[in-house]
């Protein structure tokens, strides 16, 4: 049987000038797990509306499990402005008050985190009490030798010291940008990724470098890939 693999927090739509993406960090690991091999399966939340409908098939169609995905009957799904400069970079719109910020801790979810091999999760979840509330019980009944991946993914002001800490003290294995690394180490009086694996006797830390590939630190020199 293949491994379950868990993505919990934000299922959502990026809107582009030219078109919508689905999106969400912990969507996306699913997803990529499916593609490898795993099962995939998302936890969240979308509208009763067409795009939340269209969500679930979408997830459906690409071999992601979308049985934990809850509907609301009044929040819409979550969409994503994306704007972008005359250069091509992009600036994101998080918009408030969606379906995935209600996120409500069932019986159910404790059965998906009971038989879940990886569990993601993120910060940008976390900016709702509800749905920060469910993440913080669903990582509670998982199994021993599940691996609990926390994707930083800091967004606008979505986040706060008090939440990466915690966040950081409930994971196995932490991935973050080049460009987090320094603001996460400064919340927890750290200076690099090393500094935050022995802090929190992780497992790994998994460091994304842009162009110039991504370093994994485990102990010892780091894996530059």
């Amino acid at each position: 049987m293949a491994p379950r693999v868990v993505g919990i927090g934000e299922l959502l739509w990026d809107i582009y000038p030219g078109g919508r993406r689905l999106g969400g960090a912990p969507a996306n690991f699913a997803y990529h797990a499916s593609r490898l091999g795993c099962a995939g399966a998302v936890v969240s939340r979308v509208g009763d509306d067409a795009l939340g409908r269209e969500a679930l098939e979408r997830l459906r169609s690409q071999g992601v499990d979308s049985g934990p995905v809850q509907m609301d009957p009044a929040l819409p799904t979550g969409t994503v402005t994306v704007a972008l400069d005359p250069h091509g970079h992009p600036t994101y719109a998080i918009h408030p008050d969606v379906a995935w910020d209600a996120l409500a801790w069932t019986p159910g979810l404790a059965q998906v985190a009971a038989g879940a091999a990886a569990i993601c999760f993120g910060t940008l979840a976390s900016r709702g009490p509800r749905t920060l509330e469910t993440v913080r019980r669903f990582l509670t009944p998982a199994p021993p030798g599940c691996l609990r991946i926390f994707d930083v993914n800091l967004r606008q002001d979505f986040h706060t010291p008090e939440r990466v800490r915690a966040f950081l003290g409930l994971c196995d294995v932490l991935k973050l940008n080049e460009d987090e690394l320094p603001l996460v180490a400064g919340m927890c009086g750290e200076t690099g990724a090393e500094g935050l694996r022995r802090r929190f006797a992780l497992k790994l830390v998994a460091l994304t470098l842009g162009s110039r590939g991504s370093e994994l630190h485990a102990g010892g020199a780091p894996l530059v890939e």
